[in-house]
């Protein structure tokens, strides 16, 4: 691996873990606030293609309106929440227009976030199911708590009327611990049906027990937006798969279509207790929010950070909108979020679909189409929690992945098609013993 590369991966390994771990920590955010702009200067050197200067340009343009409409806002808002954003899209999607496209980087990473989210899943379920206490911590949040070998372990739980019990293991909210688990599916599904990675039964029926795992231990964290999305996930898995080679796609389809009847079995045998957790979680008090300022935003919006001002002018409570579609309108105007957001989705959609029209190995176009699916799951999930352009674990995972699908097209590029060999038969088409012997 070159210096670019092994920098990239600890870019995103510093990132998952700080924001998953840390959120709230100000020296985790200046430690990564750090590695984003180190991550340029390391960043491998390739000439920039036109559509990655052409999403760079439209985020230029946007934040500067952004800057603009955040500086003349009727609210006091800080202009350190621009800052971070900022330098946080930026960084993200550079360093992933440049070195994400390098496969090596993208599977070590998958590997790190199958192993993490184990070693999450491990935590948070001994607590659960091990005797254990609650308590109150600081911030007056429920602690449940249990020891082994004279070892205090703890984890954040949250606990709704009539509802079960959501663990947050090592992170510090359900919703959070439950989108770490989808991204540890995807990275499970991605190994699971790569023909190179898992040549073996044995670590194929490892990789099947771990995708069970994670799903149940979803179950256990409780959001139920990322339950729905759980099923979504596989659809949308199967939607961007590779159709190459006619059988090997219908055994993976074969496979998703087995797996998806067991997280229905599993959703039926617990269907009373999903029914006890559909709540929107006062959200209906935040949205309502929206409901009476939409129609004053819709060119132009009240600044970066004003759609909290709002909730807690006239609702007194300090949550944030947990809908990034909903905050967005009333802080940027809807019409400028709809531009930019449809700028990054036909680039990505674009450069996506060039990629699959290269003569790159499957592998290569199986991991695209395993950022895709992780690209429209934080797009989804963003119908209940505040996920794009906040500075999040989820804003930096989105406009990297943006950035790598985008750098991957910009590259491919430059391939050309290849050409049929003699009688007209393709290269994909043919065994190796024929292309050799041609």
């Amino acid at each position: 691996m070159t210096n670019a590369q092994r920098f990239c991966l600890f870019f995103n390994i510093a990132n998952f873990i700080g924001f998953a771990l840390f959120p709230q920590s100000k020296y985790v955010t200046i430690f990564l606030l750090a590695v984003s702009c180190l991550g340029l200067l390391f960043s491998a050197t390739r000439n920039i293609k036109k559509n990655i200067t052409y999403i760079f340009v439209c985020l230029l343009i946007f934040f500067i309106f952004t800057l603009i409409i955040t500086l003349i806002s009727q609210y006091d808002l800080k202009i350190s929440t621009y800052i971070l954003v900022l330098i946080q899209c930026f960084t993200a999607y550079v360093i992933g227009a440049l070195n994400g496209v390098d496969d090596k980087v993208n599977k070590l990473f998958f590997k790190f976030i199958i192993v993490f989210m184990l070693i999450l899943s491990a935590y948070g379920l001994l607590i659960y199911y091990l005797p254990n206490y609650e308590s109150k911590n600081t911030a007056g949040q429920t602690v449940q708590c249990t020891i082994i070998l004279g070892i205090k372990l703890s984890q954040i739980i949250a606990r709704e009327k009539n509802g079960p019990t959501g663990i947050a293991s090592l992170t510090q909210n359900p919703n959070t611990f439950s989108f770490l688990l989808l991204l540890g599916a995807v990275a499970v599904l991605y190994f699971l049906f790569s023909r190179e990675d898992a040549k073996k039964i044995g670590w194929k029926i490892a990789l099947s027990l771990f995708f069970v795992l994670f799903i149940f231990t979803l179950f256990r964290a409780g959001s139920r937006m990322c339950i729905a999305l759980s099923i979504v996930l596989v659809l949308m898995f199967d939607f961007f798969q590779v159709k190459s080679r006619k059988k090997s796609y219908l055994r993976s389809r074969f496979i998703l279509i087995i797996l998806l009847i067991g997280a229905l079995i599993f959703a039926i045998m617990n269907y009373d207790k999903i029914v006890a957790q559909i709540s929107f979680a006062s959200r209906e008090e935040l949205w309502a929010v929206f409901d009476n300022n939409k129609r004053k935003y819709v060119f132009i919006g009240a600044g970066l950070g004003s759609s909290l001002q709002m909730i807690i002018f006239e609702t007194s409570l300090t949550l944030g909108m947990h809908n990034t579609y909903y905050s967005l309108w009333l802080e940027i105007g809807l019409i400028p979020f709809i531009l930019i957001l449809l700028a990054l989705l036909i680039s990505i959609i674009y450069s996506y679909f060039v990629h699959l029209k290269t003569k790159e190995k499957t592998p290569s176009k199986l991991i695209s189409g395993s950022q895709m699916t992780i690209i429209f799951t934080i797009l989804l999930f963003g119908i209940t929690e505040s996920t794009i352009f906040t500075f999040s674990l989820f804003n930096y995972l989105f406009f990297y992945l943006v950035g790598a699908i985008i750098g991957k097209g910009s590259k491919d590029k430059n391939y050309s098609t290849p050409k049929p060999l003699d009688g007209g038969q393709d290269i994909d088409k043919c065994d190796n013993n024929d292309v050799q012997q041609k």
